[in-house]
């Protein structure tokens, strides 16, 4: 059953104030927008304050330069003190006066206070006049008290240069602080409006990201829900696009889809691949069971022929001779009968050795050692042969590789057997990257370039191994015995 979740839009048929049609591409615009009119607001609040703020500040430059003034006023009486106190200088005394009056005309243009200025000028012009006077009479040698009354003028008179300076001060600083409270109440209440605009803007913004938000995270949660149910093993979960305004939500949710779909067409494919993969190996398994039992009957019809067939002809040779001899030459007849004994035994001894290797069956719930011991023991102990056994490492080996490792050992134990005439049997087993399957013997060993045309047991070892990665070298040579080694590769695999 397909399970389908919906991307629902925030708009709500209750929200009158969105309508459900507000999308994140709509939110842009609008904070574009309001950011815009935020931006120009500025600009005219900006130049409306500096309009306002104009007459304020030529009125402080004024009041820096009157301020400036004055300041100018109390230095310039500073020489005139040091040539009273010292008697020396004159010349800078009279410069300092001069200054003074130039600077007190200059206060003219600084201040609308025409009384305070009168009274500067006057005593200005006292001051630079009883200075002249003083110097004349001391340079006339005139009397001390003359010069004292003379020294007491001039200091009155500096003193009411500085009181009406000061008051002169303190009357502008009052009329700009007066001219400034208004417009000080103006940027304000401009200030204010500001605040109350700014906040106006940041309400609204607050309420379209709110609403953007909980939309994108009911989306998202959606989404969520349907990622769980896919990973879950759902693939028929898909998104529901019908009712989504959002084109970013709705490319996205469409993505989605489109990855779902393919999810689901992949997982089909790999299921039909591995079924088709099931069916390859079960005919590959039935194409080597077949070539197995196929190999097995040749290889008994092989041994059959080599051995028991050979004996049963050479039985029924000495039988018909026995025959003939039982008139002729009688004394030959025992001959005969030990002959027809003995083949007979060596076929009881072949078929003994053919049906033991038919009854065992290889690998039945156990692993190739085992499997081995199993089936070396009876065999040695009913051919005579001292069995010495070896293992050693961790059996890392496959099924396949297992069973193609007993049947090559099968294969030379029954050659031992069969022609060796060999008294002992040594098996070993190294397991490990490189597994090292050994059998010797101490029998008569063999010429590997005189071996029969007609036997292949060899070959089909070879054949055997080469199908799981392995290879076999054969060391003998006639009277000394011989040694097989099976290499299996297990790097390769």
């Amino acid at each position: 059953m397909d399970e389908i979740i919906s991307l629902r839009t925030f708009g709500r048929k209750n929200n009158w104030f969105f309508d459900g049609k507000l999308t994140v591409g709509s939110l842009r615009a609008v904070l574009v927008a309001v950011g815009a009119v935020a931006a120009l607001t500025l600009v005219l609040l900006t130049a409306y304050t500096l309009r306002v703020l104009q007459p304020l500040d030529a009125e402080f430059t004024r009041l820096a330069d009157l301020d400036t003034a004055i300041s100018t006023l109390a230095a310039q009486r500073w020489p005139v003190e040091q040539y009273l106190v010292t008697g020396e200088d004159y010349a800078a005394a009279e410069q300092g006066a001069l200054i003074l009056q130039t600077t007190i005309m200059q206060l003219a243009a600084l201040t609308d206070d025409y009384g305070a200025l009168n009274r500067l000028e006057d005593a200005g012009a006292a001051y630079l006049n009883l200075l002249r006077s003083y110097h004349n009479l001391t340079a006339a040698g005139e009397a001390e008290s003359t010069l004292a009354l003379l020294r007491a003028d001039l200091a009155a008179t500096a003193h009411t240069l500085e009181a009406v300076a000061h008051s002169l001060r303190v009357t502008n600083l009052n009329a700009a602080h007066a001219s400034a409270i208004p417009v000080n109440n103006q940027i304000a209440l401009l200030a204010l409006g500001l605040l109350l605009a700014l906040g106006t803007v940041f309400a609204v913004t607050l309420r379209l990201v709110s609403t953007i938000t909980r939309h994108s995270t009911r989306s998202l949660r959606d989404l969520r829900e349907i990622t769980c149910q896919i990973t879950d093993g759902h693939l028929d979960a898909r998104l529901n696009l019908t009712d989504e305004v959002d084109p970013d939500l709705l490319q996205l949710g469409q993505a989605f889809n489109r990855m779902a779909d393919n999810l689901k067409q992949a997982q089909q494919a790999e299921l039909a691949a591995n079924e088709q993969n099931r069916l390859q190996l079960l005919k590959l398994a039935r194409q080597e069971r077949t070539t197995a039992i196929l190999e097995e009957r040749q290889r008994i019809a092989r041994e059959l022929h080599d051995s028991v067939k050979q004996q049963l002809f050479s039985i029924t040779l000495s039988a018909g001779a026995i025959l003939n001899l039982l008139t002729d030459a009688p004394p030959l007849v025992k001959s005969h009968l030990e002959h027809i004994k003995q083949a007979g035994h060596a076929a009881q001894s072949e078929m003994t050795s053919l049906v033991q290797e038919l009854v065992s069956m290889p690998l039945q719930d156990k692993r190739l050692e085992d499997a081995l011991l199993d089936y070396l023991n009876p065999l040695c102990a009913t051919h005579g042969l001292k069995l010495l056994w070896r293992t050693d490492g961790t059996n890392t080996l496959t099924i396949a590789q297992e069973h193609a490792l007993f049947r090559a050992v099968q294969e030379a134990v029954s050659n031992v057997v069969r022609h060796s005439s060999a008294t002992v049997l040594r098996v070993s087993l190294s397991y490990g990257l490189l597994t090292h399957v050994i059998v010797e013997d101490n029998g008569r060993g063999f010429a590997p370039d005189k071996i029969a045309p007609t036997s292949n047991g060899l070959a089909l070892m070879r054949a055997r191994l080469k199908r799981v990665g392995g290879r076999v070298e054969v060391e003998t040579t006639p009277e000394t015995g011989t040694r097989l080694t099976i290499q299996l590769d297990l790097r390769r695999r």
